[in-house]
């Protein structure tokens, strides 16, 4: 039973929805059943949950860096239990305030608070980060205020900022639309369809623009 009567986040499969109570407590819900997965870090509140194309779980925490739940077997009756791994600044990864986690078909990405976003180069089958890769002001983010990150099917990354900035990360490579709606407006969400970007921001409405001229909103 669930102590949370509020979903703040969800991710969902083609069987299965996963989500986030306000309780910080975590579930799974599929056609039959419903169960708690135990979350041993309740102090850190989970900002974002996703599921890989393996099923492990993918949270992100705001003060408790990245946290992993993959179903393993643990004694000789091969039951699968949840079983939990961190990425954080106690074990090498300097980032734990977090903001979303999106996982791609060959990596992770992950938004921080305030310090750009980062990549994960993921083996998927055997389960270990080949190399981490942070985008900041250093290699081409001209805003590192992301409040928010998106995957395209063409294969970009956008994101958009606290400040109104707009841009996207393909093939590691960094194109910013600074200050495209030329006012300071947190943005808060994007939606694509086609050729179509739908912006969401924070009082003040959505704006519309096709990504083939993203000069004009």
């Amino acid at each position: 039973k669930l102590a949370g009567n509020s979903v703040l986040k969800i991710s969902t499969t083609q069987n299965n929805v996963f989500g986030v109570t306000n309780k910080n407590e975590l579930f799974k819900k599929d056609s039959t059943n419903f169960s708690v997965i135990k979350n041993p870090y309740p102090a850190f509140q989970i900002t974002s949950i996703a599921v890989d194309k393996t099923g492990t779980i993918w949270t992100a925490t705001n003060g408790g860096g990245l946290v992993m739940y993959q179903k393993k077997a643990t004694d000789s009756t091969l039951t699968k239990h949840w079983q939990t791994e961190t990425l954080n600044a106690n074990n090498g990864f300097f980032y734990n305030n977090l903001l979303q986690v999106i996982p791609t078909d060959s990596a992770i990405w992950i938004a921080t608070k305030s310090k750009g976003i980062i990549k994960l180069d993921y083996n998927f089958e055997q389960k270990f980060v080949k190399k981490i890769q942070v985008f900041n002001r250093h290699n081409g983010l001209t805003d590192t205020e992301i409040n928010y990150i998106k995957t395209a099917k063409n294969g970009l990354l956008w994101y958009a900022t606290k400040n109104g900035n707009l841009g996207c990360i393909k093939n590691d490579s960094v194109k910013n639309y600074s200050q495209i709606l030329r006012q300071k407006t947190t943005i808060t969400s994007l939606v694509f369809d086609k050729n179509t970007l739908f912006l969401g921001t924070l009082g003040n409405g959505i704006w519309v623009g096709n990504i083939n001229n993203l000069s004009e909103f």
